[in-house]
């Protein structure tokens, strides 16, 4: 397995996972040891349009205007906009606050900003209007449908199922 990827699982389940029973906790070990996981600088991370991914906690972050570095730490930020955009204080705030979620909690750890349901106030509307269409259309649909069976062709014949 690369670069100790099994005392990485083994030192979180161990830590953070203390109330599981120790049996269990050596079956997830043996489980996880025969899987392939990626080195996190390899791992994804997702688009900014993201929605948070369940299970990760939403963490409150700061994301650079320039160009899309994020950290935890205001201080870190404003660090970041002195060394690498030449930022003064003169020159106004240039981050903002975002929630992200983070891989790994470690050295490697690795910030993704996700989107907020409370930013996209239209999206839902959006998305509750498009099922609305779709399932006004499908009930026409089936209507239409009804009456359809309702109809007889003049070419059809009466049958009498009863006997």
């Amino acid at each position: 397995m690369p670069f100790s990827l099994k005392a990485g699982y083994k030192a979180h389940l161990e830590n953070k996972h203390v109330a599981l029973p120790m049996a269990i906790r050596k079956s997830l070990i043996e489980y996880a040891a025969g899987l392939s996981l990626k080195s996190p600088e390899k791992v994804r991370i997702p688009e900014r349009i993201s929605a948070p991914i369940p299970g990760l906690e939403l963490t409150d972050s700061w994301q650079c205007d320039e160009c899309g570095y994020v950290c935890a730490s205001e201080l870190n930020m404003i660090q970041h906009c002195k060394s690498e955009h030449e930022w003064i204080k003169a020159k106004g705030q240039k981050w903002e606050a975002q929630k992200v979620q983070i891989f790994f909690l470690s050295k490697k750890r690795r910030y993704f900003v996700v989107i907020q349901p409370h930013k996209q106030p239209g999206r839902r509307l959006i998305i509750d209007g498009s099922i609305d269409t779709m399932w006004n259309k499908a009930n026409q649909q089936d209507l239409e449908e009804d009456e359809q069976l309702d109809i007889v062709d003049v070419n059809q014949y009466m049958i009498d199922k009863s006997l």
